[in-house]
């Protein structure tokens, strides 16, 4: 792989993108990016660019031409196993910028970023894992992507009122290797609490939208203008572990919470409607998708924080 030409010069960080298969990593990854460059980015005196030209060649034709050109379903991530492509990462820059008392911006930190997609079904076996995805224990952030409509209590509750995807690995199952595989790469005691950030996020959510009460900060956009809106991470990180209890006992929070020192739980919509049979994608609404990457970035004290009060 071409190495990036801020290595050495510049903070690195790697950030990994798990999930079972379907859960929507590349539409996630793929509306991720746009929105950081071409929205939230500039509120925030973010400015993300590709390090290489694999990175842009990958981007355009794995990602951005069928989505945003196209308006097509992105196809499932192919195993590292089959295609070694899939494990080359998306490296990028961000540049972060300040205003000076004169208002004019200042850079004043440059970071490189590398994103990892990962197959669903490499991360079925622990033994593939181990193989592949060996990225994971040397992340700096992990953006854990939960499909709730693989969650039997959901799929009860909506079944007739949508299409359901087909059964696959729970997001439970992929957390308790994820977090086996970090320790053993990394030689954690169990004792032992991880410093990477857990940012586990519900994806396709506007796919459970009817089944929540109305009044959820969940419903609201965020807002970062100025800073990681903690006053609304703390209201939806609530909510969505409060919506995991009753969807699925609770097991996933009381994971996090006993083997990462910092994690956050997110509500996520990349596309922001259901693609069609066809496998077009009528429009693009994303809902929120910045909110786990802004809170990595604010864990690691890159962008400050915003209250309200």
């Amino acid at each position: 792989m071409e190495q990036p030409h801020t290595i050495g010069r510049y903070r690195s960080l790697i950030f990994a993108l798990i999930g079972a298969k379907e859960a929507g990593k590349s539409h996630y990854l793929a509306v991720l990016i746009e929105q950081i460059r071409k929205h939230v980015g500039p509120s925030l005196g973010l400015l993300l660019e590709p390090m290489n030209d694999a990175t842009i060649r990958r981007y355009r034709h794995d990602f951005y031409d069928r989505l945003y050109q196209h308006g097509a379903v992105i196809e499932a991530t192919q195993s590292a196993l089959a295609n070694g492509r899939v494990q080359m990462p998306l490296v990028y820059s961000l540049t972060l910028t300040r205003q000076t008392a004169a208002g004019k911006p200042r850079i004043w930190g440059v970071v490189t970023l590398v994103f990892f997609d990962t197959a669903g079904e490499d991360l079925d076996d622990e033994d593939v894992m181990a193989t592949v995805n060996k990225y994971i224990y040397r992340a700096d952030g992990i953006v854990l992507l939960l499909d709730p409509l693989q969650l039997k209590r959901v799929r009860a509750r909506l079944n007739g009122a949508l299409s359901l995807p087909e059964v696959n690995t729970e997001s439970e199952t992929i957390l308790v290797r994820t977090t086996k595989l970090i320790r053993l790469g990394r030689g954690q005691a169990l004792t032992t609490c991880i410093r990477a950030p857990l940012a586990v996020a519900f994806s396709k959510f506007d796919a459970v939208e009817s089944l929540l009460d109305p009044q959820l900060q969940l419903h609201s956009n965020s807002n970062h203008r100025e800073g990681f809106d903690v006053d609304d991470f703390e209201a939806v990180n609530a909510e969505m572990q409060a919506l995991l209890e009753q969807w699925d006992s609770g097991v996933i929070p009381q994971e996090a919470s006993t083997h990462y020192r910092k994690f956050g739980f997110f509500g996520v919509s990349a596309l922001g409607c259901q693609p069609l049979s066809n496998g077009h994608v009528p429009r693009i609404l994303p809902r929120r998708v910045e909110d786990p990457f802004l809170w990595l970035l604010y864990c690691h004290r890159l962008i400050p924080a915003r209250r309200h009060r």
